[in-house]
């Protein structure tokens, strides 16, 4: 969704900064993967997306180990409809065109680190978890300042 919260913000816009994010295609909209979609559905009830914290307990407690800053973060999080992830998001033309970075938290977003690199847009990895904004906020800080910059 950043390109076209990017293109809504118009002149405005100084960079576009993915953090262990999803690149988005650049020439056509954006879809949920169809192998996610069995995910999403076991974790919905009564039509709303189960908070992103609870779908992994285990996973996050070793991410987050103190429960009240797992409150904390649980209670900045929004309750999504599952449907949300049943739309495709048209991309702004030429989004990539202009100023965008790529912070990469976590191993998981290495290919999408990669995508923007063969973008050649200015790159930075942290030796964190995906949660690296959250349990390492100045470190996550100092590569946005970094990227920004850049």
């Amino acid at each position: 969704m950043l390109p076209v919260i990017g293109e809504e913000i118009g002149n405005r816009l100084a960079a576009l900064l993915f953090v262990d994010a999803v690149v988005p295609a650049i020439d056509r909209p954006h879809q949920t993967p169809a192998a996610l979609l069995p995910m999403l559905d076991a974790h919905t009830t009564d039509g709303r997306l189960a908070h992103w914290l609870d779908w992994w307990p285990e996973d996050v407690a070793d991410l987050v180990p103190d429960p009240e800053d797992r409150d904390e973060l649980r209670a900045d999080m929004p309750s999504v409809p599952r449907d949300f992830y049943d739309d495709s998001i048209p991309m702004p033309e030429s989004w990539s065109d202009g100023p965008c970075g790529y912070l990469q938290l976590s191993d998981a977003y290495a290919d999408d680190r990669a995508r923007a690199k063969a973008l050649d847009w200015p790159v930075r990895v942290i030796d964190s978890t995906h949660l690296g904004i959250f349990t390492a906020p100045a470190r996550a800080l100092d590569a946005v300042l970094s990227l920004i910059s850049a």
